[in-house]
């Protein structure tokens, strides 16, 4: 994963070669079945921190943590890929941002209480994922 920034803007671009991932959604794996063993739950769980650990390393919140937003890289294999970073937001220190954005079912109290966006945001929603699983 890369961070561009644009000088002149200010702006930044997440950019990620997915290559081949055709092991389907989280989700769906989670749903076909049914329950995971706490096994499998952990490495998905610690695959996830690590991406967002990257992410909150650069100063970017991603925003739309779910089940969906994350790939399997082939079926059968617990190797995972965090995608869709359209509602991710860089957050400077220093700098206040304050957005209704990501999945309802996964968004932290600060969002709907419109205060300010951080890492945390992001920690709230992978809770609830690592609830589900």
């Amino acid at each position: 994963m890369r961070f561009n920034e644009d000088p002149f803007e200010q702006r930044y671009e997440i950019a990620e070669e997915l290559g081949k991932v055709s092991g389907g959604e989280l989700f769906d794996h989670v749903s076909a079945k049914e329950c995971l063993d706490e096994a499998e739950a952990s490495a998905f769980i610690q695959q996830i921190l690590l991406g967002v650990k990257h992410l909150h390393d650069n100063h970017v919140v991603h925003l739309d943590i779910k089940p969906e937003n994350v790939m399997l890289r082939k079926r059968g294999e617990s190797k995972i890929k965090l995608i869709d970073f359209g509602l991710s937001r860089r957050i400077l220190p220093g700098t206040v941002v304050k957005d209704m954005i990501g999945t309802p079912e996964f968004v932290a109290p600060e969002v709907v209480n419109y205060e300010p966006l951080s890492p945390a945001t992001d920690m709230w929603a992978l809770g609830v994922v690592t609830y589900i699983l």
